[in-house]
């Protein structure tokens, strides 16, 4: 141990000296070290009245919890304690503590007994107690420092790792090639050479040696594709596609397999489909995979169907076979590397690599594959592709045009393919005010040959009333406001819907939606969402605006594209069936918030919550997320952190704390057994029980691709059944009022909500 000390003097008003220490703490700026606290210490008590001597002795045990560098360099000798030689002084001393572990002891020369200088024990005392409890944050804030330094040392590691693996795949990979196609070139020419009279077996011999080097040949490709696949997000080039003739070309390619087992393969295409935003390589690759799978696992005599049609936010895509299907444990597991199914599956050749493939060459499209037993035997594949999206005037430069023109135009995109898919539209368009009195279309989707281009139009009176209300409404109740241009086509059939981007003056614009003829029209729990929706959109346009308007390119970039992630993680958790932002689940939770008695900013609140509370839930795998069995500890702390995720990612989009708090103990349970922070009773906002218990029901009336949804009366007894432990028995009560009235316990429906 080492010291420091001082000398001081004997008259004088006593000093603070817990506000110097922490002066001198704060000085440090972020983490401090031990030396701050040293020369803070010395400091606060050279200055007492009959104080003559102060020292502050590290303690090996507890320093290295603040300052890892003093700990280094702690000596094991004591350091000196009296002043000049001299042995008359009265000793006073406190050795503190971090964690129980000791880890200063500050020691006190008096020229007086300490009994006789009450006022120096007293400060030492609430010094001891004050800067003990700020040890125990400092030493939190030193071991998070450290652990962020060793995730990101970790993480350097690792993709270097990955790089280096990257590259040793590729290489190996390739230079297997080379001998491989030798081996089965010169067992070309041995067969031209042998007569088969001569040596009878050769024929065969010949024959095996090239099946099994092609078949080695198809596995280096199939991993070399692989390894490929990890950049291609730098590579990708998407452009405008029609899919009609990748389709029948990937057919035509497969065509003698096709043949060869007597398969009826028909292709069925949506007639007038939209152009979708591919990188047509990658996308054949994909169809090449998943009807080569198709035929592989299909009977002789089988029927296959590679069918594309239009759906709301993308262009669908169906591989369906009559083959004998997946198991239903093998069916979470199939995306997984290497992965090979223990059914049919396991007596084919393969690496187990082209689903593994198919899937990241989606994620990479933003877009997501599915996997589903048909019911009439075999096994059905759909994937999605975002739609091509026209940007009919230039992004206004409010809106990072200038600063950050490529984020701010996937934010955009993203913005557009989210509420399309969310909201069941399969018509979208985003109008902004450009600050001279005119509402500009700055981008679209789904539009076809014939329909009506949009184009920049004044905001007349009506228009304007109509922005300032910010209520989302339908066509056919505007009166005195329309479109120029109508963007369902020539004929304007279907039905269309207008959402004010805010309210009052400061109103960005508006959103058109539109659903096609033939399509279901808009209904009152439709524009409830919409107007939810439109809420979000304004919040991400307002920060693309703020952080567009920046000093620094570099600084905006990062911020909006966190952005764009949080409009990314809507829709994933879209895709994977939690019903968070539909329709049906914000009309329940607008009905129990207002039986609750939250008033109308409360449920508008209630709502947005409703709308992100489970965005956490996009990092959990698939298998955890629908699997049917008890979790392990590893994939319980994975569920258990999705709360925090869930806020981390959706940050961008949510305005306050009240908010972040109503999302953030949506998974507190009454009893204190629930997470993040174990919450009890009335201390769980009231927000989060109520989504608590909304959530449960759609959990229990919604079937999962293992189970079936159970029968509203029985998922509301259910419910019911863990009032008290887990949830909140009023909000119970009034759950069952509000889905009795609105007549959702009708029936033996097992997809309650969809």
């Amino acid at each position: 141990m080492f010291g420091n000390s001082t000398t001081g003097r004997t008259t004088g008003t006593p000093p603070d000296a817990v506000s110097e220490v922490m002066r001198h703490l704060r000085a440090a700026g972020g983490v401090p070290c031990l030396s701050d606290l040293d020369s803070g210490t010395i400091a606060a008590f050279r200055d007492f009245p009959h104080v003559q001597a102060v020292s502050v002795i590290t303690e090996a045990e507890g320093a290295g919890l603040l300052d890892p560098a003093r700990a280094r360099s702690t000596q094991a000798s004591v350091g000196e304690w009296t002043q000049n030689g001299e042995s008359s002084l009265y000793h006073l001393s406190r050795t503190l503590k971090v964690k129980a572990r000791p880890f200063i002891t500050v020691r006190l020369g008096l020229d007086v007994d300490p009994d006789e200088a009450p006022e120096v024990v007293w400060a030492l005392d609430s010094f001891t107690g004050v800067v003990e409890g700020v040890a125990e944050i400092w030493a939190e804030a030193v071991s998070a420092r450290a652990e962020g330094r060793r995730v990101e040392t970790e993480n350097q590691a690792l993709n270097q790792l990955n790089r280096l693996q990257g590259r040793f795949t590729a290489m190996t990979s390739h230079e297997l090639k080379t001998p491989l196609t030798s081996i089965t070139a010169y067992a070309d020419v041995l067969r031209s050479l042998v007569p088969a009279d001569q040596v009878p077996q050769a024929s065969e011999f010949l024959t095996v040696i090239q099946t099994e080097a092609a078949r080695l040949l198809r596995m280096v490709n199939r991993i070399l594709d692989f390894s490929r696949i990890d950049s291609q997000d730098q590579l990708l080039k998407r452009v405008p596609e029609r899919l009609e003739p990748l389709a029948h070309e990937v057919v035509r390619s497969l065509r003698p397999m096709i043949l060869a087992k007597g398969l009826d393969c028909q292709v069925e295409i949506q007639s007038d489909l939209p152009k979708a935003m591919v990188d047509a390589d990658l996308i054949r690759q994909v169809l090449v995979n998943l009807v080569g799978n198709a035929i592989k696992f299909t009977p002789e005599g089988g029927r296959i169907v590679l069918a594309v049609e239009e759906s709301d936010a993308s262009l669908c895509v169906r591989v369906a076979d009559s083959g004998p299907g997946i198991p239903p444990d093998d069916i979470r597991r199939i995306f997984r590397e290497f992965y090979r199914s223990s059914g049919p599956a396991a007596a084919q050749e393969g690496t187990g690599l082209g689903l593994t493939i198919a899937q990241r060459i989606l994620h990479l499209h933003d877009g997501n594959i599915h996997v589903d037993r048909r019911l009439e035997g075999g096994s059905e594949f759909s994937f999605h592709l975002p739609k091509q999206m026209i940007f009919p005037v230039p992004l206004p430069e409010a809106y990072g045009a200038r600063l950050v023109p490529g984020p701010a135009l996937r934010l955009v995109r993203t913005l557009i393919q989210m509420l399309a898919e969310l909201s069941g539209s399969k018509v979208v368009i985003l109008m902004l005010r450009d600050g001279f009195g005119e509402l500009i279309p700055v981008a679209a989707n789904s539009l076809k040959s014939g329909d009506g281009y949009p184009a920049p139009f004044p905001v007349s009176g009506p228009w304007l009333d109509f922005l300032v209300g910010g209520t989302a409404t339908r066509a056919v109740s505007l009166e005195k406001v329309d479109l120029p241009w109508n963007p369902l086509g020539p004929m304007g059939c279907g039905d269309l819907v207008f959402a004010p981007l805010g309210s009052g003056k400061e109103v960005a614009g508006c959103l058109v939606l539109g659903r096609r003829g033939g399509a279901e029209t808009y209904s009152r729990d439709d524009l409830t969402q919409i107007s939810v929706l439109a809420g979000l959109s304004t919040l991400a346009l307002d920060g693309l605006r703020r952080w567009s308007s920046g000093p620094k390119s570099e600084e905006s970039e990062p911020e909006v594209e966190r952005i764009t992630a949080a409009l990314r993680g809507l829709l994933r958790i879209r895709r994977t069936g939690i019903p968070t932002a539909t329709a049906p689940a914000l009309r329940l939770v607008e009905c129990l918030g207002r039986r609750c008695g939250l008033d109308e900013e409360g449920i508008e609140q209630l709502k947005h919550a409703a709308a992100l509370h489970d965005a956490g839930m996009a990092h959990i795998e698939d298998e955890i997320l629908l699997g049917e069995t008890d979790l392990s500890w590893d994939e319980r702390d994975e569920v258990d952190l999705h709360v925090e995720q869930g806020v981390e990612l959706m940050e961008p989009l949510i305005p306050d704390p009240h908010l972040e708090k109503i999302i953030r103990h949506h998974h507190e349970r009454m009893d204190g057994s629930g997470y993040p922070a174990g919450l009890t009773g009335q201390d769980i906002p009231l927000g989060s029980r109520l989504l608590s218990v909304v959530d449960a029901w759609f959990s229990l009336t919604r079937g999962r691709p293992y189970r079936p949804g159970l029968a509203p009366r029985k998922a509301l007894a259910e419910i019911q059944e863990n009032g008290g432990s887990q949830f909140d028995e009023q909000v119970i009560s009034e759950l069952g009022r509000v889905l009795a009235s609105e007549g959702w316990l009708a029936g033996d429906s097992q997809e309650t909500g969809n």
